[in-house]
């Protein structure tokens, strides 16, 4: 998920600068900002269960596995 909205931010902002349109650089900073806290979420989750914690939720599995 994380190198999904780093992607997505890198091709927004690509499309800015290709058509000099601020409106698309704004959004590239917003998608910035979004990959930034799913990032420092990771983070955070990580760090808790190494040190001995639960860690943080990151919600349902995109797959169930089949017995």
């Amino acid at each position: 998920m994380l190198f999904v909205l780093i992607d997505i931010c890198l091709f927004v902002v690509l499309v800015g600068t290709i058509n000099s349109s601020t409106g698309w650089l704004k959004l590239g900073g917003v998608v910035a900002f979004a990959f930034a806290a799913v990032g420092v979420y990771l983070y955070l989750g990580i760090a808790a269960q190494i040190t001995g914690g639960t860690g943080v939720p990151f919600g349902r599995p995109l797959l169930h596995g089949h017995a």
